[in-house]
């Protein structure tokens, strides 16, 4: 039974030392651990991922956050086509893919959707509430929201302020959210649970 969760990783410009070089954070390993998964990261390179995808059995992906896809960014970086050719490889093979921040922005775009700047959400913590009226507090960290659902999107959560922070693509397993479960000092439970909710025990 395959418990591997492939993560993207941001990509960074280091100029101390001239280097671009691929990031993620390291609570990432912890957090999925507590979950009960193996994290695999993904470089930013489509012909690794290639490799990846043919030699790993992933459970599934998770599309993580730091800095804007495309076209909310100054050009398409490698990044933004290892997350499409990853959303085109889930779909494919009927694999869960869940989006984080910027990772739920990069969702959202490549299912038509558009982005609005909103206010009052970076390093601040808030109240969501679900679709099943339970709510939690969650931290922010994200400049850009989900403008509106559209034919392909399910809103799953909000806001106080209405803002969209959780969606599921329709006829799909991806899913999107805009909080951060790994930047919490002591992991929600309630991240816990929804990962394995998401990453379903028997597709894994």
């Amino acid at each position: 039974m395959s418990k591997y969760i492939g993560i993207t990783m941001r990509q960074e410009r280091c100029q101390t030392y001239n280097e671009i070089r691929d990031e993620i954070d390291i609570t990432f390993y912890d957090f999925l651990a507590k979950c009960g998964y193996v994290p695999i990261l993904i470089p930013n390179n489509c012909i690794i991922l290639d490799s990846y995808l043919r030699s790993i059995d992933f459970c599934g992906f998770i599309l993580s956050g730091g800095g804007l896809p495309y076209p909310y960014s100054n050009e398409m970086t490698e990044r933004d086509y290892v997350e499409k050719r990853i959303m085109n490889f889930a779909k494919e093979h009927e694999l869960t893919v869940l989006g984080i921040c910027r990772g739920m922005q990069a969702i959202v775009i490549n299912h038509g959707a558009e982005l609005i700047k909103v206010d009052n959400h970076v390093a601040t913590v808030h109240q969501i509430k679900t679709v099943n009226r339970m709510e939690f507090k969650k931290n922010s960290f994200h400049r850009y929201a989900l403008k509106e659902k559209n034919e392909n999107i399910s809103i799953l959560a909000t806001a106080n302020d209405n803002v969209i922070e959780a969606v599921h693509i329709k006829n799909t397993s991806l899913y999107g959210i805009m909080w951060h479960p790994e930047r919490n000092e002591e992991f929600d439970i309630e991240d816990i649970n929804l990962i394995r909710r998401i990453f379903k025990e028997e597709d894994c």
